[in-house]
């Protein structure tokens, strides 16, 4: 027995010791680094504000994440695609950026981890979108904030696979100053799935979360899919918006609460709503 905890232990090491760490601070010197990664590997970025940088993440099972939280800035035309899978992305700022129809964020990879990120007064399309082909990506603590542009560009976007449900989870984020004079503007806080993806199980789940100030459409949460649960989630001084089950089935939504708004609840379609 005690050879094979020897063996169990000399494994471990051998894995631990395999692992690098990569320091960055420019374009070319990340795309040298995630060329040279391998799984286990960690991306740090130097502190500073750094401009037009375009992070395309297509290794597996990586750590890519700023050396000290928040003290790294991504600004003027800078954003990332995420197509690896089991890619933690931790403790980045987007601020005052202006990247036009893309998306800050965009993820087509499984069991990413986008964590401690925040995102504010930036001109993109959405903030973060989330691909049908994706399943389990966890955004958590973060902060999304004061986009710029306007209508149908909302902000976080989960889509649905007609196959296979997402499993996406949203806890502990905040969605702040979003101005607008409400109705269907499609400048919502939240959307999972589109109305043609009304019938497709999401199974996602958003909880913990706070809105304030979210007025640039009449949907804090707009829920277009099947299958999903909101709770736990507080909505304060928001005039203009509600959380809504605008299409799908089977949504649960409990231990919400709502300070100073327009409203709570409206369910709009579906059926076997709890």
């Amino acid at each position: 027995m005690r050879h094979i905890f020897l063996f169990f232990f000399l494994f471990l090491s051998v894995t631990v010791l395999r692992s690098e760490n990569f320091i960055v601070n420019s374009q070319s010197s990340f795309n040298n680094a995630l060329n040279a990664s391998s799984a286990g590997d960690t991306i740090f970025w130097e502190n500073g504000v750094f401009n037009n940088i375009f992070l395309d993440i297509d290794e597996d099972d990586i750590v890519v994440t700023a050396i000290e939280l928040g003290q790294t800035v991504f600004s003027s035309n800078s954003y990332a695609e995420i197509s690896g899978d089991n890619v933690v992305f931790r403790g980045f700022q987007y601020l005052n950026g202006n990247i036009g129809d893309e998306h800050v964020i965009d993820i087509t990879g499984d069991d990413v981890t986008i964590i401690e990120i925040n995102i504010r007064a930036y001109t993109s399309y959405k903030y973060l979108r989330v691909k049908e082909q994706s399943q389990r990506c966890t955004i958590i603590y973060c902060n999304f904030e004061n986009r710029l542009n306007g209508d149908d560009q909302n902000i976080l976007s989960l889509l649905v696979d007609d196959n296979q449900p997402g499993f996406h989870r949203v806890q502990w984020c905040s969605f702040k100053n979003f101005d607008g004079p409400g109705g269907d503007y499609g400048v919502e806080p939240i959307r999972i799935g589109v109305s043609t993806q009304a019938k497709y199980v999401s199974r996602s789940l958003v909880e913990f979360c706070y809105f304030t100030q979210c007025s640039g459409d009449d949907e804090i949460i707009s829920s277009k899919a099947t299958e999903n649960v909101y709770r736990f989630n507080t909505f304060e001084d928001n005039p203009l918006g509600e959380l809504v089950l605008r299409h799908g089935d089977d949504a649960v939504v409990y231990g919400n609460f709502f300070i100073n708004g327009k409203g709570g609840i409206r369910v709009r379609e579906g059926r076997r709503h709890y």
